[in-house]
């Protein structure tokens, strides 16, 4: 397992209310997470194609893009969240759920043409292992389009304060500014097509101030889209 037992088990305490707001977001029309990674993957990758999203949560951004015309893998390391992805509609989707540790062949050579990773890699063991598992499982030419945690964040230290409420932030093992990322992802094989998007703070819930989680000092994550090289 390339999440620790702390965060599988705070992502199972949390999956039905996390599930919640999420839908909540998607009501209101502020939910920029599922926004973003659709807008990247219809940009990079092309309909129809093989998607795997790694660290799915209660699966809403995989329910989005396989409506748009993606065949997606949904996996996670939390049976709860797994089943609150499962409560879905998935009525015509091209759509499935598995756990994580059920789904030994999650990582075959050349199976995706994309992967989706929104979430995930701040919580991880061991990095490497899983990049290089992306790496692998990415058919030359595929992406990868992956969140981390942005540690110019201003709001992210200010939410850091109030445990409680955040109790993921207590446990994230990476936290990277945009030259530690890059360097991450460069090592491991990636070459990055497209630089940061910042989201994702308090401020989406108001949509005359919901532009201040683009910037850089504000989102609290950063979204990039790294390529496999053909050759």
């Amino acid at each position: 397992m390339l999440i620790g037992k702390e965060a599988v088990s705070l992502f199972d305490r949390t999956a039905g209310r996390f599930a919640a707001s999420i839908d909540t977001s998607i009501e209101r029309g502020t939910y920029v997470r599922g926004r973003l990674f659709e807008d990247m993957l219809r940009q990079h990758g092309a309909p129809g194609g093989e998607i795997l999203d790694y660290g799915c949560g209660p699966g809403r951004i995989s329910l989005r893009l396989s409506r748009c015309g993606f065949q997606v893998l949904g996996v996670d390391c939390s049976r709860e969240m797994i089943r609150q992805a499962k409560l879905q509609n998935q009525a015509g989707a091209g759509l499935q759920f598995r756990v994580l540790e059920e789904c030994r062949d999650v990582f075959a050579p050349n199976a995706y043409a994309g992967i989706v990773c929104s979430s995930v890699v701040e919580f991880v063991d061991d990095l490497e292992d899983l990049l290089a598992g992306f790496l692998r499982s990415l058919r030359p030419g595929g992406v990868a389009i992956i969140s981390y945690a942005n540690s110019a964040s201003l709001w992210r230290r200010y939410a850091a304060c109030f445990r409680r409420k955040y109790p993921h932030l207590a446990i994230q093992r990476h936290v990277w500014n945009w030259p530690q990322a890059r360097r991450v992802f460069t090592r491991a094989g990636f070459e990055v097509l497209e630089a940061p998007r910042w989201f994702e703070c308090a401020f989406d819930n108001y949509r005359w101030l919901a532009w201040l989680s683009s910037l850089s000092l504000v989102g609290t994550l950063g979204l990039v889209v790294l390529g496999k090289p053909s050759a």
